[in-house]
């Protein structure tokens, strides 16, 4: 191995990387999702017949590409020798015809030096909203909540799975200086949309013709919590907004297993629930409810129609405000237990 290689190995070595010379891959903390994660996702072959290939094997994420200068600065290599060298490697190897071959996902960027993951790099001003709203970084949890807020970047490398039309107005919307926050579904095939400096929002199916996908709800996942709700069943909180079940799963259901959705309103609730029901048996199902939905309507259209496929029914008010969905408010629930 080269001088530069070497170096450059040592670096991620005292970053906390781990080396593994039988296969010639480093593994060390994917800068873009495994920032709450005490695991070593991003795995980076050096070798000196070979380009500096890097992937990150958490399926949520995936990324994957040839070494540059600024994902390196971002593995914590600053020094402008080191950067200059992986920047050269890169040119170099930037024509590999086989480069193509180590993304995945089904996602096959053109390999270039603004590619930076699948979801970008967020900006000072995303991060400030978001914050302002869950008290929490944005970009720490980037991955977990699928967080973008440059929807050029984002078609540039997913024209493939991406229906132009559904999105040009938003496109041309930014063009025009609005600024937007995007939240995808796990699928990549819906978004929720807010303007950060004026009040558009909504939802828009990405994909045309995948009747399955195009309209699932915005999911998160935990399974890797302290603790299970109820032994031996699956617990689903439910919330309208996507503010909503991100605060949720924060401070409500904080290191609890289970699948956190937004509903996108209360029409939708009955649906996710007989849904979810078909595949886990009888969960545990938990709502937060915005202020406008009398528990009696629960009762009436809720109870009664899932009954016979749910273990326990919880919905909880926040005294504060209408819903949960902006931390400042502060959190302080009335609960009912229907079930």
């Amino acid at each position: 191995m080269n001088q530069f290689k070497e170096e450059i190995l040592q670096t991620l070595k005292d970053n906390d990387g781990i080396w593994r010379s039988s296969s010639n891959y480093v593994s060390v903390k994917c800068p873009f999702c495994d920032q709450s994660s005490s695991k070593r996702h991003f795995n980076i072959h050096i070798h000196d017949d070979a380009p500096m290939i890097f992937r990150c094997f958490r399926a949520r994420c995936g990324v994957a590409g040839v070494l540059n200068k600024k994902i390196a600065r971002r593995l914590g290599i600053n020094n402008k020798r080191l950067l200059d060298y992986i920047e050269g490697e890169f040119v170099k190897s930037s024509k590999y015809k086989t480069s193509s071959e180590f993304y995945s996902n089904e996602y096959d960027p053109e390999v270039d030096e603004d590619y930076v993951g699948l979801l970008g790099i967020l900006s000072d001003d995303t991060e400030e909203y978001f914050k302002s709203r869950t008290n929490v970084s944005a970009r720490e949890y980037q991955y977990t909540f699928r967080i973008c807020d440059d929807l050029h970047y984002f078609y540039k490398y997913n024209k493939q799975r991406i229906e132009f039309k559904r999105i040009e107005w938003l496109l041309k919307s930014e063009d025009m200086g609005n600024k937007y926050i995007y939240f995808f579904n796990d699928r990549y095939s819906m978004v929720i949309y807010r303007q950060t400096n004026g009040d558009r929002k909504g939802k828009l199916s990405l994909v045309k013709n995948n009747i399955l996908y195009k309209h699932k709800p915005y999911t998160i996942e935990r399974s890797d919590g302290m603790f299970d709700i109820t032994k031996d069943v699956k617990t689903l909180f439910i919330a309208e907004g996507v503010f909503d079940i991100i605060n949720t799963y924060f401070y409500l259901g904080r290191n609890v297993n289970g699948h956190f959705i937004a509903s996108g309103g209360f029409s939708a609730t009955k649906n996710i629930i007989m849904d979810y029901s078909k595949y886990n048996y009888k969960p545990h199902i938990i709502i937060i409810s915005d202020d406008d939905i009398p528990i009696d309507v629960y009762k009436k259209w809720i109870l009664k129609n899932t009954d016979k496929r749910i273990s326990h029914l919880d919905i909880h008010y926040n005294r504060n405000a209408k819903d949960v969905g902006d931390i400042k408010t502060g959190i302080n629930l009335i609960s009912y237990k229907l079930k």
